[in-house]
């Protein structure tokens, strides 16, 4: 009699830490990503023209330190420090990517050079609150080499808002 009731009540205890288990891991699959659409418009540069929502592919010119495309400011990073994520594909040839000042007269963050292939790469930038941002892509200094980027997305997550595995991930990939 004691025998089953140790067998049963050790049964009753794996099955509710298998169940409880499953909630936790059920939980965290659904806790809501901290990420959300950065914004901003995205032109063509020098010719200033419009370009269609995101995804989409840009060009840089083969002149080294010409700027291929940027956004006019990206709405959500502009007043809170946080991340910015942009995410690329199809990578071709050089691609600079960074975060600038919306009117161009100054970096905010470091240049960073995309990685060549088909991705998909997430590269990442912080933004320091406060000012606007802005997204710009450009040659990085290949003189007689332009190159094409596909920008798949840009996501904000701002600092307060950033969950240990947000953190872990940007800093593998490098912040920049």
């Amino acid at each position: 009699m004691m025998a089953s009731f140790w067998a049963g009540a050790a049964t009753g205890l794996a099955a509710g830490l298998l169940v409880g288990g499953g909630g936790v891991a059920a939980l965290q699959a659904t806790r809501p990503d901290p990420w959300i659409a950065a914004g901003g418009d995205w032109y063509r540069l020098p010719a200033q023209a419009k370009a269609n929502p995101l995804p989409q592919v840009f060009k840089t010119p083969g002149k080294g330190w010409d700027y291929g495309a940027a956004t006019r400011g990206l709405s959500a990073a502009g007043t809170t420090p946080g991340l910015v994520r942009v995410e690329l594909a199809q990578v071709q040839g050089p691609i600079g990517v960074s975060l600038a000042k919306p009117d161009g007269s100054a970096l905010i963050s470091k240049e960073a050079k995309a990685p060549q292939g088909p991705g998909p790469f997430r590269m990442y930038f912080k933004a320091p609150g406060g000012q606007p941002v802005a997204v710009l892509l450009r040659n990085p200094g290949a003189e007689g080499q332009g190159g094409s980027v596909q920008v798949k997305s840009v996501s904000f997550v701002a600092q307060a808002k950033a969950t240990p595995q947000v953190l872990a991930e940007a800093n593998k990939a490098g912040v920049n």
